[in-house]
C-alpha cells in the first residue's frame, strides 16, 4: 500500500511537536499493558507454570514473566530524549528515539530503522512472552 505524502504546505512543525517522546512512551505503556493482558489470557494453568505481570512506575514500566523458578523482567524507561529498554539489572535490549518521517508519520527509530509501536514491543517482549524459562 503506497502512502500519499503530505502536501507541500503541510505543518511539519506542529506535527513534530506532537511527536513527543513522552506522548509516545505513554502510548507504548498502554500498548504493553494490553499485550500483557492478552498474553496472560493465553496461559493454560493446567499446563503452564508461569504468568505475566505489568507494573507502572514514574517514567518507567516493567513487564515480567513470573514462574516458580523466578522471574524475568523487561524494563522500559523514559529519558529526556529516548526510551531505553533493558533487562532487569541493566543489560540494554534497545534504545529508541522518535522521528517524523517523510510520510508525516511519527515513528520510533531503533538502530536506524523506523518502527511502529507494536514492532518495538515485539522486539522487546517476544522472547519474554514465547521463549522457555
Amino acid at each position: 500500500m503506497s502512502r500519499v505524502p503530505p502536501p507541500s504546505d503541510w505543518d511539519w512543525v506542529q506535527a513534530r511537536h506532537s511527536c513527543a517522546i513522552a506522548a509516545i512512551f505513554r502510548q507504548l505503556e498502554l500498548d504493553a499493558q494490553l499485550n500483557v493482558e492478552k498474553r496472560q489470557a493465553l496461559v493454560k494453568p493446567d499446563r503452564d507454570d508461569f504468568g505475566f505481570r505489568f507494573e507502572s512506575r514514574d517514567k518507567m514500566f516493567l513487564v515480567s514473566r513470573v514462574a516458580s523458578r523466578g522471574a524475568r523482567t523487561v524494563v522500559f524507561r523514559l529519558t529526556s530524549d529516548h526510551i531505553n529498554v533493558e533487562r532487569l539489572g541493566g543489560e540494554e535490549i534497545l534504545r529508541a528515539t522518535v522521528t517524523l518521517n517523510n510520510d508525516g508519520e511519527c515513528r520510533l527509530r531503533v538502530e536506524g530503522q523506523e518502527l511502529d509501536r507494536w514492532q518495538l514491543l515485539r522486539r522487546a517482549l517476544e522472547g519474554l512472552f514465547f521463549d522457555g524459562p
